[in-house]
Parts: structure tokens; sequence; C-alpha cells
């Protein structure tokens, strides 16, 4: 404890508690700071000092700011004394900030396959259009083929495992830089960094191919396919809503195709 006289000192407090001159200097602190930070020269004081500006302008005696130290995240209130020294509680709200980050986390996830969500991929868009990344952009829609029929045939269970089981597949044809999305029932959305339409293509053609491989339960053993359908911008940015009714547009169509030969020549 440091013996530096002030009548602020707040020793029973059971928050850290500092108090520093206005070049950042620790004058005094509590038993709960000396416990929860051991090392306190470390402690990014002087940033605090600045970031709370406004203590020393004289616009208001007290502030507070949410900050992350190493891994745990704190809400500190400021306040200004006399003798140009400032006061510092460090409230530790980190099992708040884990609580609400897996909150927004589960809000962006689809329960079933653990993909990201619709929501998430509409985010992901967006803040991709903040950035030079989506001059260079494809959307792809994917609905699987015949799945009402699996739904049906097999029940909703197995029909489950195959949207897990598709949506792993999918991802494994995807670089980490793109995102892979279920947007509803059996369609996948996928958005894919390309440099042409070629590209996208060979990213259509290459999700047929991983969704070659059969998907076995028990002794049921089922070959999948899908309606796959892209849409390409390249250069000047397209509005998503037209990009993902254009690559809608081209799965329907791929589907009605589908479908077609399978009146011609009858279903396996």
């Amino acid at each position: 404890m440091n013996n530096t006289p002030s009548h602020y000192s707040l020793e029973h407090l059971p928050h850290p508690f500092v108090v520093v001159s206005k070049s950042g200097k620790i004058l005094e602190t509590n038993l709960a700071f000396e416990k929860r930070f051991k090392h306190p020269q470390s402690l990014p004081l002087t940033g605090l000092l600045n970031a709370f500006g406004c203590l020393w302008k004289g616009e208001t005696t007290t502030f507070s700011q949410d900050l992350q130290l190493d891994s745990s995240w704190f809400k500190v209130d400021a306040f200004t004394l006399p003798g140009d020294q400032a006061g510092f509680i460090f409230m530790d709200i980190s099992k708040w900030v884990k609580q609400t980050q897996r909150a927004q986390e589960r809000a962006r996830t689809d329960v079933l396959t653990g993909l990201p969500n619709r929501t998430a991929f509409l985010e992901h868009y967006h803040n991709l259009v903040q950035t030079s990344e989506a001059k260079n952009l494809s959307v792809v829609m994917i609905d699987l083929n015949n799945f009402k029929f699996v739904n049906d045939t097999y029940g909703h269970s197995t029909g489950d495992d195959v949207l897990r089981f598709v949506a792993q597949r999918l991802r494994g044809g995807l670089r980490q830089s793109d995102l892979l999305a279920r947007w509803g029932g059996d369609e996948f959305i996928a958005l894919v960094q390309s440099s042409n339409e070629h590209f996208s293509d060979l990213i259509c053609k290459r999700f047929a191919e991983r969704l070659a491989t059969p998907f076995h339960k028990g002794k049921l053993k089922l070959t999948l396919s899908a309606s796959v359908g892209c849409a390409h911008v390249s250069g000047k940015q397209t509005n998503l809503q037209q990009l993902i009714e254009q690559a809608d547009a081209a799965m329907y169509a791929r589907k009605n195709t589908y479908k077609q030969r399978q009146h011609a020549g009858g279903m396996n």
C-alpha cells in the first residue's frame, strides 16, 4: 500500500482503486488494486489519462469507459481530485462481456449446422462493402435436390443429419476468406471472393463435386445433389439483394433443368 497522504483513500472498496498524478504516476492504491494488478507499472495509466482528457479540461468531473486489459474487461470510472490528481475505479465486467458475446454469437449462428445464419451473412457482406474486398465477389446459392423426399421417407432426424453433412462438405470446399451460411430450410448461400466469373463457375463445380460423396447413416446410403446458381460483381458495387436475386434465378434455372431430366429418366 502506498502511504501517500490522501483522505480520498478507499481502502475498503471491493474494486481496484488507484490515485494517479496528471503525469500518470501512481500516488495511492487500495488492497483490491494490489491483489488484482501484480505489476501496476504495466497498466496503461498514461493512456487512460489521455482518454479521460475531458477531466483535465474541466468539461466534466467524472467519466466512464470500458477497457480491455489482457484477457479481462473493466468498466473504468474516473473522477478528478484536487491537486491535478485523478482517481480510477476498475470494475471487472469480464463475465458480463463474455455472456454478451456468447449471446451475440448464438444470434448469428444456425443451431442445426453451426454455420453462420442469414443475419451473420448480411452483416459480413455489409462489412466487406466498407473495404476494397467488396469489388470482386460472387454470391452462390445452393439448394438441395429432393430434400423433401429425404425428410418424408427417412424422417426429420435423418434430414437434419443430411443438412449437417452438407454444411460440412460445402464448407470444406471454401477458403478461410469465404463465407458459407445457411439461408434457410435446405438452402445455403456462399459469399466468395473471386476475381472473375470463371472462378465463380469453378466454385459451383467444386460444390457439386463435394456433394458427390454419399451420405451414410447406418445401412442407409444416399447420393446427394444440389442446384447451384451464381452471381458475380466486379468493380462497381452491386446491391446485395440484386446479387441474391440473380444467383437465385440461376439456381432455379438449374433446378428446373434437373427436374426435367428426372421426369425424362425417372427418379432413382
